[in-house]
């Protein structure tokens, strides 16, 4: 083999970034506020119930980061394809903190301000659009739900490569589920993962006991 010095790895890979794996998934969504009568209002979806994935589930505006795109870039997309709304209409205040899912989704949440919004989504995505006055989640705990989260191989998994084969003991997880329950409209999963996080963010910077 031939012999590759330091400074040829370095001349080679100095300027380079890291990537996540082919089969990873990231998406970027947007906490919409609208302003009503003197207070913030969240925009929410009903995913279509046609959909393959997740449908009728209440979400935020977003979706998946496609090939050359950044999070915030991918968000104003899918929030104008969506919601039917020009990027002009959408101000962005700032990215929030990345959730993971537990399928190891990564989500990028970015908080904005939606201007002159008319009710209009696209049907093929979206059933409905409702709002949640930001109020009434700064009142409420979310309630928890732990999960474990455990590593279960197929058939052909090769016991005799891993030390103590079938008596291996895999590491556990554990993932906490979040619910918001309003009404007729319960946010939960990721969702509710994004929310928790813009909430708390929230009352340490501007309701400091």
């Amino acid at each position: 083999m031939k012999y590759i010095s330091e400074y040829d790895m370095k001349r080679a890979w100095g300027g380079r970034n890291a990537e996540l794996p082919g089969d990873a998934r990231e998406s970027a969504v947007l906490i919409p506020l609208i302003y009503n009568e003197g207070n913030w209002e969240i925009l929410f979806e009903q995913r279509a119930h046609g959909l393959k994935m997740q449908p009728g589930d209440n979400c935020l505006p977003g979706g998946g980061i496609e090939r050359g795109e950044g999070p915030l870039e991918a968000c104003l997309r899918e929030v104008s394809e969506e919601l039917l709304v020009s990027t002009a209409d959408i101000d962005i205040i700032a990215p929030m903190d990345a959730v993971r899912g537990p399928s190891h989704r990564i989500i990028w949440p970015y908080l904005g301000v939606l201007h002159n919004y008319k009710g209009t989504f696209s049907k093929a995505e979206v059933d409905h659009v409702f709002t949640i006055p930001m109020e009434w989640f700064l009142e409420k705990e979310p309630i928890r739900s732990v999960s474990r989260v455990t590593y279960t191989p197929d058939e052909d998994f090769p016991y005799d490569l891993v030390y103590k084969g079938r008596q291996y003991r895999f590491k556990e997880g554990r993932h906490e589920m979040l619910f918001f329950e309003n009404g007729n409209h319960t946010i939960w999963g990721a969702t509710a993962r994004v929310i928790n996080g813009f909430l708390e963010l929230y009352r340490k910077t501007f309701i400091k006991e």
